[in-house]
């Protein structure tokens, strides 16, 4: 029997079977019983098409059908290529605005919300493109700039970035993290608003000239930061007067104990990330903000030993994030963790729950063990973005603990696995694919030259040698006593004075790029 909810009586279904193809009408097939009206026609709905749904619904559907932000943070940073996971959600985005007006409005709003510039050249390119159509800069609301500045573009780089910053008004993410920069060229950043909250620098950004005037600018509205700390130096006291009340996330890479610990007011911070591999520095960063830390990530703690010392000075954590197995540590009377999340690789795991009986005793408050697969680590938002306490019952010796190998649960279906992998292929690496490399020089993949960039390598670490880069330089990296120090080896010294590059040249250097690469 139809069900009413259906809400089309048998008497007017017509279709490519039951329809006028067949030259048969429907109520041949109904009984006369059945035959009866089962709704009344005044409650029906109309017919809806995909054209006619309100723009916000369509906005939810394809935000939900395409990769997130936090998937795609660190697939920006590799090399694209049209089987990148960053090229397959531009080419997504460019095909829903070529749908139809009322998709081209919603893919719109899509493709411009979140910008990466990765040559120079597409600067005063993507510049051009708000100039040229009114409204487009509104749409924006994340900018990174990971593009190198050669020798003759210092002047269009400042500029642009401020003609950028000027036609984004909404932007509350900016990100400045540049692989590396040539040391012999000056750089600088224009005033970034009041708008900006979250802000980014890579390694290669000098702390001095860069990073602490933009510091100075935006401390009082800032809720997220992530820097390197320079080495300690004795003028670098005058950095020690900033405060951020606002401020409750902080991530920072220190990569020797010769830091400068600066004496910072962040009474709202409440997370913070160490990328640090020498204790003294953990150390030293707890005892001046840790009483106020409700999560701390330590992803490259070589050994678990200094948890006794470290962990007392945070008494208010409840969520520690480490790199390596948990099995093992020394007993650690704290009250208030809860959670615990271990990066590890999947064959050298053991049991979690063996691991969290034997953990219990020293965290009384211990609620749930989490394993995330190292494959992932660059994608640092995970614990965060899926909380452990969703989910979190009341035997967390059992269900509660998410063991990859004991069987208990299907790994497909932990919610952060399950989101990955919704969009990047079990065989992929950083959502590459590896396809056969000859099949796919000829496919032009669909996408926007100067938005995708797939003739140049961006690595996410500090790299040994690095060739490839808008000016055609060659830059080689090397590292003596803990210092990056950068030496040039394709410069002659006529080209030192190198005059400075305008918009109409370095558009039509551009120009000449991308038709090389077409």
């Amino acid at each position: 029997m139809l069900k009413s909810g259906l809400g089309v009586p048998p008497s007017r279904i017509e279709g490519p079977v039951l329809g006028k193809e067949t030259g048969v009408q429907t109520q041949e097939y109904a009984a006369p019983e059945d035959s009866v009206p089962l709704v009344d026609s005044s409650r029906q709905a109309l017919p809806c098409y995909f054209a006619q749904i309100p723009h916000e619904i369509l906005l939810a559907i394809f935000r939900n059908s395409l990769p997130p932000p936090w998937l795609l943070n660190g697939a920006a940073r590799n090399v694209l290529t049209p089987q990148s996971l960053y090229s397959i959600d531009l080419t997504a985005k460019l095909s829903i605005v070529a749908v139809c007006k009322d998709w081209n409005q919603v893919g719109t709003e899509l493709l411009y919300e979140i910008v990466h510039l990765r040559r120079i050249g597409q600067l005063p390119a993507f510049v051009r493109a708000l100039e040229e159509h009114a409204g487009l800069g509104d749409l924006v609301k994340r900018l990174d700039l990971s593009c190198m500045v050669p020798r003759g573009y210092s002047t269009l780089f400042e500029c642009e970035t401020r003609n950028l910053l000027h036609l984004c008004p909404r932007i509350s993410h900016f990100g400045f993290i540049p692989v590396f920069l040539v040391p012999t060229v000056a750089c600088s950043l224009p005033n970034l608003g009041a708008g900006i909250t979250n802000l980014e620098f890579s390694s290669a950004v000098d702390f001095s000239a860069l990073v602490f005037p933009v510091l100075l600018e935006l401390c009082n509205g800032l809720q997220y930061l992530s820097f390197n700390p320079p080495p300690s130096r004795e003028d670098l006291e005058v950095y020690d007067q900033l405060e951020f009340p606002l401020l409750q996330d902080l991530r920072l890479s220190i990569k020797s104990s010769d830091f400068s610990l600066f004496r910072w007011q962040m009474p709202s911070l409440r997370r913070l990330w160490l990328y640090c591999t020498v204790i003294p520095p953990i150390a030293r960063l707890l005892d001046a903000y840790g009483r106020s830390l409700t999560f701390l990530s330590l992803s490259f703690l070589k050994t678990v030993e200094p948890l006794q010392d470290i962990l007392p000075k945070c008494p208010s954590l409840e969520h520690l994030v480490l790199g390596l197995r948990i099995l093992g540590v020394p007993a650690c009377d704290h009250r208030r963790l809860k959670y615990i999340d271990c990066w590890e690789a999947s064959e050298s795991r053991t049991s979690a729950s063996t691991e969290f009986n034997l953990l219990k005793p020293g965290f009384p408050a211990l609620r749930r063990l989490r394993y995330f697969d190292t494959t992932f680590v660059d994608l640092w938002e995970l614990p965060v973005l899926f909380p452990p306490e969703e989910g979190a019952g009341s035997d967390p010796s059992s269900n509660d603990i998410e063991d990859l190998q004991n069987g208990e649960r299907d790994p497909k279906k932990l919610p952060w696995l399950a989101a990955v992998l919704e969009f990047t292929e079990p065989e992929s690496i950083n959502g590459w694919t590896f396809a056969d490399d000859e099949e796919e020089d000829d496919d032009d993949g669909s996408v926007q030259p100067f938005v995708v960039d797939v003739s140049s390598g961006v690595y996410e670490s500090d790299p040994e040698d690095y060739s490839d880069s808008d000016s055609g330089s060659c830059i080689t990296v090397s590292e003596e006593g803990g210092t990056l120090v950068y030496l040039r080896n394709q410069f002659s010294d006529d080209e030192d004075d190198f005059g400075e590059i305008d918009r109409a040249t370095a558009l039509e250097i551009f120009s000449r790029t991308i038709t090389e690469f077409d």
